[in-house]
């Protein structure tokens, strides 16, 4: 130690406090990274060895990401409050001093203020053309939940720089940033709600680097069909949600002083109609191949009614359980659903209960003895959950084929009850595919529930 040689390197001058990321945070690009605060903002320096290590002379100058804040950032040495790097803020107080007149009293007041700084070192890596370090960095936050408006505020405040700079020099960031976000799955959304909330004067321009609106659109449609296809219904889902908005969108802002609903173009109409029409024929074929824990979740992202579409559909199929052995298989195996092991035992009776695993078939008082696992995970209970929303939902739908299934499979007592003695004629065929299943005891419960409608 007493041989060692140790340099002084300026960094920056006039901060008042600074804080070092620690190597273990995920941000991979500031595992290391200095953030000095002064005054009147931020200087970050994202590689500082290999900044120090460099020949002052070589040292590039964009090096350092200076950031304007206009509140004054908490921390001290002790204790830091002011990177949350994880999530991509800086937290800070900002505080503000007024007279009163009336009163003859000054009030001070302070209020904690955030400052999103994600867009803003991507943009300083594009502009350095560290294209691939903006995308490592980027990914760490991808999951955000305002990551996409990290990227429209990126694109916005490009777009207005780049209307401000000399005709020779403009696009090369624009295009830098209009590149990067198209990336993501979201770009189409984004880049639209841009155009939104730009000046028209700047469309032109605009457009003619990100592309023209009307392709964009018929690329969005194409999307939305492969997605579904494709059975990706989370992409689908926003992809349908964006196409939608925008139609939405000018409708209430069609008149700025009337934001009452306006009525619809032939042409939006068209449109409208055309994207309805995809995602009911998307239902239609998740029902006919009987993914019915698919068809919850589509319901659920989509935000459709998944009962009121079903009624539609009873009106327009007779038969919507064609194979109700193959379908009973299906639902244990979509929802992971155990069957209830074979047991001994030589009567069923009905307790008092209200829909419930434990409160609907019994044995005497021990309901330990249907052999049903009753120690159940969180896993388990979740998707019990899920099945009881489907009996529900095929109730509510006039589909009570699959409620009976389903309730089945819940051993719902007075459901299965009350539909096989308002549908007669399901129950030759809901007894055939309990007793299809061997090596379970469904046909004990078969033969046990037909005992009990027969009294």
């Amino acid at each position: 130690m007493e041989n060692e040689k140790w340099q002084a390197t300026k960094i920056a001058d006039r901060i008042e406090h600074f804080w070092i990321s620690s190597s273990k945070t995920d941000a991979n690009d500031f595992k290391t990274s200095i953030w000095a605060f002064n005054g009147q903002g931020a200087k970050i320096l994202s590689d500082p060895s290999h900044w120090i290590e460099s020949p002052v002379d070589e040292r590039p100058k964009d090096a350092v990401l200076r950031l304007s804040l206009d509140f004054y950032p908490l921390g001290n040495s002790i204790v830091n409050l002011v990177v949350l790097l994880k999530q991509g803020v800086l937290v800070g107080i900002r505080q503000q001093l007024s007279l009163n007149n009336s009163l003859g009293i000054s009030q001070f007041s302070c209020e904690i203020k955030t400052h999103l700084f994600v867009h803003l070192i991507i943009k300083h890596f594009l502009s350095t053309n560290l294209y691939n370090r903006a995308l490592n960095f980027a990914k760490n936050y991808q999951d955000l939940e305002y990551f996409n408006h990290a990227l429209e505020m990126m694109l916005h405040n490009a777009l207005d720089e780049d209307s401000d700079l000399p005709k020779e020099s403009q696009d090369r960031i624009l295009s830098s940033v209009i590149a990067f976000v198209k990336q993501f799955p979201r770009s189409l959304e984004i880049i639209v709600n841009c155009a939104r909330k730009s000046e028209m004067a700047l469309w032109k321009h605009y457009f003619s680097l990100v592309g023209d609106p009307i392709e964009l659109y018929k690329l969005a449609v194409k999307l939305l069909e492969h997605s579904l296809n494709a059975d990706d219904f989370e992409t689908a889902s926003e992809l349908y949600r964006f196409l939608r908005s925008i139609f939405d969108e000018e409708i209430l802002s069609a008149n700025d002083n009337d934001i009452q609903s306006q009525p619809l173009t032939k042409e939006q109409l068209s449109h409208m109609l055309l994207f309805e029409t995809l995602i009911h024929k998307k239902m239609r074929d998740i029902l006919l191949e009987g993914r019915y824990r698919d068809l919850l979740h589509f319901g659920a992202l989509f935000s459709v009614s998944i009962s009121h579409w079903l009624k539609t559909e009873r009106a327009n199929t007779e038969y919507l359980v064609m194979d109700w052995g193959f379908t009973f298989s299906e639902l244990h195996e979509q929802f992971n659903w155990p069957y209830p092991a074979v047991i001994k035992s030589p009567a069923l009776t009905r307790r008092d209960s209200k829909n419930s695993v434990d409160k609907g078939w019994g044995v005497g008082r021990r309901p330990s003895q249907l052999g049903i696992i009753t120690k159940r995970t969180s896993t388990l209970n979740l998707r019990e959950s899920e099945l009881r929303n489907l009996m529900n939902t095929a109730k509510d739908g006039d589909f009570p084929e699959l409620a009976l299934l389903v309730s089945t499979m819940l051993q719902d007592i007075d459901n299965c009850l009350a539909i096989l003695q308002h549908h007669p004629q399901f129950k030759s065929r809901w007894e055939n595919a309990l007793l299809s299943i061997k090596e379970s005891s469904y046909p004990f419960y078969a033969q046990a529930l037909k005992e009990i409608l027969s009294k």
